[in-house]
């Protein structure tokens, strides 16, 4: 029976109500970025055509569940998935071969310091990245900096007690990111110090738990 359409609840119910009846789902549930996971497409698909497109819709998903918390992140994963379909077409044996290594680079994820940047500080530098109308070095560095700052008043928000339910908090709160965006003088950002502050404080919020 084709599961795909159903969300984790509606699975968890229905393997509920098979063992109720006697009946033992003997395939459980494996995250993609187990190292069970390829044993487990290749236990349930025999063909080429089958893994990958078994392999397309977890890592899809996965894209999906994770896409707010890391934006910048999960949009190249995104973009890397759509280049391996287009690029390599029926060819379903390298497309299965080109996602094993999509799906190794997720499991990677950001375990280590990236342009002198930490793991959790990176998500919220990328938005500012991504923000600088040309890769000048001397901004780049203007940005990291300013990174390293934003990042200490962002893990305000995870210290404090319901934050996201305070909005004298969160305008304070606001009101400092956004007077440092602007007062940076960094070409780029500053005109954009109040959009950058709404993308900043919801990955913040998405990202509470790594803030703490």
């Amino acid at each position: 029976m084709d599961l795909k359409w159903a969300s984790q609840k509606v699975r968890q119910l229905i393997d509920k109500h098979l063992y109720s009846l006697g009946i033992d789902t003997k395939v459980q549930q494996v995250s993609i970025l187990s190292d069970e996971f390829k044993t487990k497409v290749d236990y349930l698909n025999k063909t080429p055509k089958s893994k990958a497109s078994e392999m397309e819709h977890a890592i899809r998903w996965h894209i999906k569940v994770n896409l707010e918390k890391d934006p910048t992140l999960y949009s190249r994963f995104k973009d890397r998935l759509e280049t391996i379909l287009n690029s390599y077409k029926e060819n379903w044996e390298e497309i299965v071969k080109q996602l094993e290594g999509l799906r190794e680079e997720m499991a990677e994820g950001r375990k280590v310091e990236t342009e002198g940047v930490s793991v959790v500080e990176a998500p919220f530098y990328e938005i500012l990245k991504s923000a600088l109308p040309i890769e000048d070095e001397k901004e780049i560095e203007k940005t990291k900096e300013l990174s390293h700052t934003l990042i200490l008043i962002l893990k305000e928000t995870a210290q404090i007690n319901n934050f996201w339910n305070k909005p004298a908090e969160q305008r304070l709160i606001s009101g400092r990111i956004e007077d440092e965006i602007y007062y940076s003088r960094i070409n780029g950002l500053t005109g954009k110090a109040a959009e950058l502050t709404t993308e900043l404080l919801k990955l913040a919020k998405n990202r509470e738990a790594e803030l703490r």
